[in-house]
């Protein structure tokens, strides 16, 4: 009973000892917080006019590459359908027609689009230069 008595009043210090460390890891780590936190706030966070035209575009070449996979599944839902009716109501007659003004749109569609990455580039230019 004294050695368990002993082993048990050892541990009991070694328990002690580490609640000590703990605390003062813990004070280390708040006081490393408050000045992190506080150098934070003296010296913000300011994205310059550069980053902001970044984040633009990149937004927008996004939004571009989302509406032509948008054109894309249209174009293709389309031809699909076209094709289906021809094929339904009268075998002799041509989708062809059908498919010239879609592409005629679509082609539209990336005149527009090409228009806007030209803008685009010209921005970059000019935020690079």
């Amino acid at each position: 009973m004294k050695r368990v008595a002993g082993a048990q009043e050892a541990l009991e210090r070694q328990l002690s000892i580490l609640e000590v460390h703990q605390t003062e890891i813990h004070s280390a780590l708040e006081g490393m917080q408050r000045e992190a936190q506080q150098l934070y706030e003296k010296e913000g966070v300011r994205p310059d006019e550069a980053s902001r035209e970044r984040d633009l575009l990149f937004d927008m070449a996004e939004d571009v590459s989302r509406q032509l996979a948008d054109i894309g599944a249209s174009l293709r839902d389309t031809m699909q359908l076209v094709n289906s009716q021809a094929a339904a109501s009268d075998p002799t007659a041509d989708p062809l027609s059908a498919a010239v003004q879609i592409l005629n749109n679509q082609l539209s569609s990336l005149v527009w689009i090409d228009t806007q990455a030209k803008q685009l580039a010209r921005r970059v230019d000019t935020i690079c230069e």
